[in-house]
Order: C-alpha cells, then structure tokens, then sequence
C-alpha cells in the first residue's frame, strides 16, 4: 500500500503542504505519523483530506467538519449499491440486514482487537525504553565511579613522586671565616 507524504498529499489536493499539516493536526488520531513524527497518508487518507477540502470549499470551518457525516454517506452508499446487487441476486432485505450487522460487529472486534494490540505494542515499547535508561543510568554510575577511582590513583601517585624526587636539603657549615664577617 502506497503511502503519502505530505507534499505529495498537498500536490494531489492542490493545496500548501501547511495546510495538510494543520488539517491532521486539527483532527488528532485520524492520520498516522512515521518514527520521524512526519504525516504520512494512505489512500483512505486522501480520500479523508479530500473530504475536508470539500467541506472547507463549501464555507465550513475545520471545527464544523465530522467525519461521522462522511462516514454515515459512505455507508449509505455500499447499502444502497448492496442492495441493488442483493436484489438482482435475489436476496432478501433481512439476509441483507443479518449481513451488515454480522459485517459490522466483525468490524467492531477487529477495531477493537487492533486498539488492544497497539496498548499492548506501546506498552511494551515503554518497559524497553525503560530498561534501556536503566542500563544507561548503570553504565554512567560505572563510569564515574572509574573516573573518581583514578583521580585517586594519580593524586596518589602525585604525592609518592613528589616525596620520592624531592631532596632535603641540608644546612651548610659555616666556615669560621664567613661567622666572623656575619652579623
């Protein structure tokens, strides 16, 4: 399946690719981002921004538009064209009804199955982030400690040097000549 940037997405429609970004932003958990945090759009979509579009150029605002009302035309349209196909087959309006609900509730447990999944995928994302810090957390505790350790050592060194290389020096005698000149 073919995915969309959002320039392509704003080419397609005709539109800047700000006003891409700002429709799916106004309509949070409608489209889909990548790793990056970029928009990227499926055919379904485009279908959705063209919607919007067509709201927009209709002299709706953003908060007006529901997709539940694009939704709601769509699912006319697939009864009324399953219908007509139902008929010309020889089904009757109540198979027809007993089918969309049993496709409906289908719908409903995968949407529902799909959402539990992605908590559980999230879920699982946070402990490895979280074992990741902890380990990250452990190794820089290691570091310092190593770091605090041979500063040690070479301020131990330092002082056995100095002692080591150090000379004493010792007082000169003085000569009976030069304590007579000394006051």
């Amino acid at each position: 399946m073919k995915m969309w940037t959002t320039k392509e997405a704003a080419e397609a429609l005709n539109v800047s690719p700000t006003t891409i970004k700002r429709w799916a932003s106004h309509f949070v958990g409608r489209f889909t981002k990548d790793e990056w945090g970029h928009y990227v759009f499926s055919e379904n979509d485009l279908e959705k921004l063209s919607f919007i579009k067509k709201q927009l150029d209709q002299r709706l605002q953003l908060n007006q538009i529901e997709f539940d009302a694009q939704a709601a035309s769509m699912k006319q349209a697939v009864l009324e064209t399953a219908a007509a196909s139902a008929d010309a087959a020889g089904f009757q309006a109540e198979q027809l009804a007993e089918y969309c609900h049993e496709m409906k509730r289908r719908c409903d447990s995968l949407e529902y199955k799909l959402s539990t999944k992605a908590d559980e995928v999230v879920s699982i994302q946070l402990l490895e982030h979280r074992r990741e810090l902890d380990d990250l957390t452990r190794s820089v505790k290691l570091l310092l400690q190593n770091t605090e350790n041979l500063n040690q050592s070479i301020n131990l060194l330092q002082k056995r040097s100095e002692a080591f290389f150090s000379v004493p020096q010792t007082a000169k005698k003085k000569t009976l000549l030069a304590s007579l000149f000394q006051l």
